[in-house]
């Protein structure tokens, strides 16, 4: 298999997973290398894409914390990325901070709810809210496990 087939087949293994595309790709690029430290050209050359695609994923990677920089020694205008390994423990945060906030704002509409609003959404609200609970305690210990800072 090829390694751009096997970048298709990560990007489609993780189309659930909130990111674009793009940014999926690229994350997978960083996998595929046997550099730590990739250049901007690196990154277009190895996702197969367009300069302003790439800069605008990279920034959204950044903004998660999956990809970070340094200035490149050898030139002061140029930046290395890398997979941030220590950003995925700050990702997993901005993760269970979403699903704190969707169940605070899951219980504030459902507040709107009456007497005679239908059993059936009412139970599977209550449902989401635990389900999404039980995902921030998995989360909160699987990060202290694997990511924690030592």
């Amino acid at each position: 298999m090829d390694k751009k087939v096997a970048l298709e087949q990560f990007v489609a293994a993780h189309k659930f997973d909130g990111l674009p595309p793009l940014a999926v790709r690229i994350i997978g690029v960083f996998y595929i290398s046997n550099e730590k430290y990739l250049t901007f050209d690196d990154i277009i050359e190895l996702a197969d894409s367009s300069k302003g695609a790439v800069s605008k994923m990279l920034k959204v990677l950044i903004a998660v914390r999956r990809v970070n920089f340094i200035q490149d020694p050898a030139s002061s205008r140029k930046r290395l990325f890398y997979l941030d390994a220590h950003g995925v423990e700050e990702y997993i945060k901005l993760v269970v901070n979403g699903l704190m906030d969707q169940n605070t704002q899951i219980r504030r509409l459902s507040e709107f709810r009456t007497s005679e609003s239908d059993k059936e959404i009412d139970e599977l609200i209550d449902k989401t809210i635990q389900f999404n609970s039980d995902v921030i305690t998995s989360l909160l210990k699987l990060n202290v496990k694997h990511y924690k800072k030592k």
